[in-house]
């Protein structure tokens, strides 16, 4: 662990014994960066324009999200002006903050509760052209659980006790006006290999899946099955993963 990861750590240990003093020492690290904890006790860090909220502290500079975004999910694809992006697993934001502003739509699906408040005050506080959606994405529409961890990256479906609704993606953008899907992006914990059994007949150009068997998941073979009627993008990372990530075209 370097050094400023032990110390945001710290001052993330600092928060749950004072917020006030974590707050003070957040913006002796910022470096530009401002910080405060909102009545819902979500960090919300302000830079270069942008406004992050988050569960936990949000460490990362904007130059740093960017390039990130960039290697994970759009080694092969670049947004367009006109493109429909959807986003499974949006996460608190990173990826909106990221491409949003470049496309013409960008639906933001977040299954978990707590990290689908902190998208959505995101996507206001930094003014996106982002549309947040809170749903989980399956192969059916009805309902599921979902995990509640501390840990808001790493929450899976099927799991837990949070009751959220659950829609397929064909049906969700069939209620969207959502015809054609230019990039689909997804990232849900290991639920890619139910969520797309629930494409149908959409249209979807561009997709990168991460998928989990880097953490003994076992997805990705299922989701090449699934998806394919696609041309798979070949790719090797040092990251697992970025590594375990499939990305198709047609």
């Amino acid at each position: 662990m370097n050094v400023s990861a032990f110390a945001w750590q710290s001052i993330e240990r600092l928060r749950r014994v004072s917020p006030s003093l974590a707050v003070l020492a957040a913006n002796l690290a910022g470096g530009g960066r401002s910080f405060h904890v909102d009545a819902d006790g979500d960090w919300i860090a302000r830079q270069d324009g942008v406004t992050i909220a988050s569960p936990d502290t949000v460490a990362k500079r904007l130059s740093f999200m960017e390039a990130e975004v960039a290697d994970y999910f759009l080694p092969f694809y670049q947004p367009k002006a006109d493109d429909v992006v959807v986003d499974v697993g949006a996460g608190i934001g990173e990826e909106a903050v990221v491409i949003s502003h470049k496309v013409k739509r960008y639906i933001a699906i977040e299954a978990s509760p707590r990290t689908y408040r902190c998208l959505s005050k995101t996507i206001a506080l930094s003014g996106l052209p982002a549309e947040p959606i809170h749903c989980a994405i399956g192969d059916m529409n009805g309902t599921t659980t979902i995990e509640t961890t501390a840990n808001h990256l790493g929450n899976s479906i099927g799991r837990g006790d949070a009751v959220v609704e659950m829609r397929s993606l064909s049906s969700l953008c069939a209620d969207l006006g959502i015809k054609r899907i230019d990039f689909l992006k997804m990232n849900i914990e290991g639920a890619e290999q139910l969520a797309v059994k629930g494409l149908g007949a959409l249209d979807v150009r561009n997709a990168a899946i991460s998928c989990h068997d880097f953490i003994n998941m076992e997805t990705k073979q299922a989701v090449k099955a699934a998806m394919c009627d696609f041309r798979q993008l070949p790719r090797r990372h040092h990251l697992p993963w970025i590594n375990d990530t499939l990305y198709f075209t047609r």
